[in-house]
């Protein structure tokens, strides 16, 4: 769980967990540790000290991600308590940073989702105090961090992005409830993959896609729907109680730290990679001799050619069965343009739009085809 790796002692773990930070914008998971305040039990307090220290490590961790700074609680303009039940949710809002502060809105919540609690311009003073952290800690913080730039920045509600070491963490407390989610063909599948990384991907696909499904259709089960592959390798949903493909289209990718899934009501595909150096060999299979002379040696620019074209390959259905090296694109002002693909498709007309994005290291492709055949 995060909150492990900032806050320590049982009277100061007040939040169980990370929950999302996009744009301005962190929430957390709220667990008050049943714990006396004080060794005299006849004293109280007048508001709730375990709620509002949840309040401020929220606005703390949002400064530590994003900010890059330690803080500490400096000032508040107001603090409002409405209810007293238990704080289960906490959510700031980033305002602004303005002479070593950071301000924040913060809004703490009870489980049936109604607010207890707000804290106005609280007022986060930074500090000198380095961000230490073990070897283990640093990267699951680097991790965390980038996946939160990656979701920002794609800015698309049909696509979710899961880091798969939370898939991983629930596998190891967990096996049996998260294999319980999986049915016929997708069982099948995970029990063959003998390389337990492989393995992890999957399940973290196949539950990432399931979860933005069920955000557009009505389902409460997992089990009702379930991904099949078609013959050439594209994923598709099947819904078990009327025994038919569906009409939404899925993509998935896996690369790393970082699981993506899309879906759509016209054909989509979906590639995430890491930005790194590859060999001059891998180049020449994948890009046109045009594309060549201007990827270079610039590998953030043929990472992004390369998940277009992969994600063009999956939103047609063909995958690896398309030579890479067959498909040409022009890329200008942030834009993928089609000029070439195999004629072997025989298409009198595919119009597609591609939206590529950059953040931590990684590229993210996304093609939906507009108009087909």
């Amino acid at each position: 769980m995060i909150y492990q790796l900032f806050f320590h002692g049982p009277s100061f773990q007040v939040l169980e967990n990370l929950n999302e930070i996009k744009g301005n914008i962190i929430s957390t998971n709220v667990k008050i540790p049943n714990l006396p305040l004080f060794k005299d039990e006849e004293l109280k307090t007048i508001l709730i000290p375990r709620a509002i220290e949840a309040a401020l490590q929220t606005a703390g961790l949002y400064d530590m991600f994003i900010n890059n700074v330690v803080s500490l609680p400096s000032k508040i303009k107001n603090l409002e308590v409405y209810k007293e039940t238990e704080a289960v949710f906490a959510e700031a809002e980033f305002l602004k940073i303005e002479e070593r502060h950071s301000y924040f809105n913060v809004k703490i919540y009870d489980a049936e989702g109604e607010v207890i609690m707000v804290l106005e311009q609280l007022g986060m003073i930074h500090t000198s105090m380095p961000i230490n952290l073990d070897e283990k800690g640093k990267k699951l913080f680097q991790m965390i961090k980038g996946y939160h730039e990656i979701r920002t920045k794609v800015d698309d509600e049909k696509v979710a992005v899961l880091p798969i070491h939370k898939v991983v963490e629930e596998y190891r407390k967990n096996k049996q409830e998260l294999e319980n989610k999986l049915v016929a063909y997708e069982k099948t599948r995970f029990t063959k993959i003998s390389n337990e990384k492989r393995k992890m991907e999957y399940l973290a696909g196949v539950i990432l896609a399931k979860e933005l499904f069920s955000k557009y259709e009505n389902i409460t089960d997992f089990r009702s729907i379930e991904i099949k592959k078609k013959i050439k390798g594209q994923p598709y949903f099947f819904n078990r109680q009327i025994k038919e493909e569906t009409d939404w289209y899925v993509s998935i990718s896996h690369s790393n730290d970082f699981a993506v899934v899309s879906i759509e009501k016209q054909p989509v595909g979906i590639d995430i990679e890491k930005v790194e150096e590859r060999s001059k060999s891998f180049y020449g299979e994948v890009f046109s001799d045009y594309e060549l002379s201007k990827i270079a040696d610039d590998h953030s620019l043929g990472t992004k050619y390369w998940t277009a074209k992969e994600s063009l390959t999956k939103a047609l259905g063909e995958g690896l069965h398309i030579k890479l090296k067959e498909i040409e694109f022009r890329y200008n002002d942030g834009k993928f343009d089609l000029k070439k693909y195999p004629s072997s498709l025989k298409q009198d007309q595919l119009h597609t739009s591609i939206e590529t994005i950059e953040a931590a290291g990684y590229v993210v492709s996304k093609c939906v085809i507009k108009q087909y055949g």
